[in-house]
């Protein structure tokens, strides 16, 4: 009897441990399925709400383009420029093509800029031909010195941009319209003398016409590359024209009136200065007013 009362108990007790796991599978299950089911009638319940929260989300990414937009609002400047009216631009329009495209009248892009600042190039309105009006001058120095040059526009008849002289940005200007712009380099046996290039304003043109090529051979650089001729792969060795230095300055001169070219006759520095002053005419050299390529000065152009 005890026997089986202990078998009665021992079934009993596993049938509970059967159940009571099986009772807690069946929890953890109805739980699962109750989250579930919570989260999917929380969604369909709130859906509008929900799209709502997204929409506000993104708001502020819409005010993020608008500030974007803003802060580029500048460049549309350029695309007043187009090549229907290229031609008939304003000096002030020439500039702020300049500035803010790196685009000269006629479309040609400008090369180089390394000094990476527009800004620090110059221009000046002011009449450097004194012909009654005034002319664009800009010069493009912040780059390499290979892309250097300085320009001078003006406007013709019809009111469209002409080019009256491209050279090399050192230039020298005189009250009688006469220039003379150096030379980029002085490779040649010059010495103290840099060589340049003098320009007349020719008013029939309005332009500026080529005059002549100056450069120099002076004995002492003669001298100091004959002693090295060796070391500079010279032979024979260069000769001084002493006959032409009849003043004994050690200076010899070349006017190369036709183009370069190096059977021009050497001259003494009386005929140098005799041809000179006759292109100078007693002119005195002026101070252009250059300032320096930034919106505000610009902006002050009114031409």
């Amino acid at each position: 009897m005890k026997k089986l009362i202990s078998l009665l108990c021992l079934t009993a007790m596993l049938t509970g441990c059967g159940v009571e796991g099986k009772s807690s599978e069946a929890d953890s299950g109805k739980s699962t399925v109750s989250e579930k089911e919570e989260v999917t009638a929380t969604e369909e319940a709130s859906g509008t709400e929900a799209a709502t929260e997204i929409t506000t989300a993104k708001a502020p990414e819409a005010e993020t383009t608008t500030q974007i937009i803003t802060t580029e609002a500048p460049e549309p400047e350029t695309e007043k420029i187009t090549e229907e009216n290229v031609n008939a631009m304003t000096y002030r329009a020439v500039l702020e093509r300049i500035y803010y495209g790196m685009v000269l009248p006629d479309g040609e892009e400008l090369e180089g800029d390394i000094g990476g600042n527009i800004s620090e190039n110059t221009f000046a309105i002011y009449d450097v031909d004194k012909d009654g009006r005034d002319e664009l001058i800009f010069m493009y120095s912040n780059t390499a010195m290979a892309f250097m040059f300085g320009v001078i526009y003006d406007h013709d008849e019809d009111g469209n941009i002409v080019t009256q002289l491209q050279s090399f940005p050192a230039m020298r200007f005189y009250s009688n319209g006469i220039i003379e712009a150096d030379s980029s380099h002085n490779h040649g046996l010059s010495g103290s003398f840099w060589p340049y290039t003098l320009y007349k304003y020719d008013p029939g043109t309005d332009t500026y016409v080529r005059v002549a090529y100056l450069e120099a051979m002076e004995k002492k650089m003669v001298d100091e590359i004959n002693e090295n001729s060796a070391d500079y792969g010279i032979d024979p060795p260069y000769v001084y024209p002493a006959e032409a230095d009849t003043s004994g300055t050690g200076v010899v001169y070349y006017i190369h009136t036709e183009g370069y070219s190096e059977f021009t006759q050497p001259v003494d520095v009386t005929e140098y200065e005799t041809w000179h002053n006759g292109y100078m005419s007693g002119a005195e050299q002026v101070e252009v007013p250059f300032m320096n390529l930034t919106e505000e000065n610009i902006q002050k152009v009114n031409q």
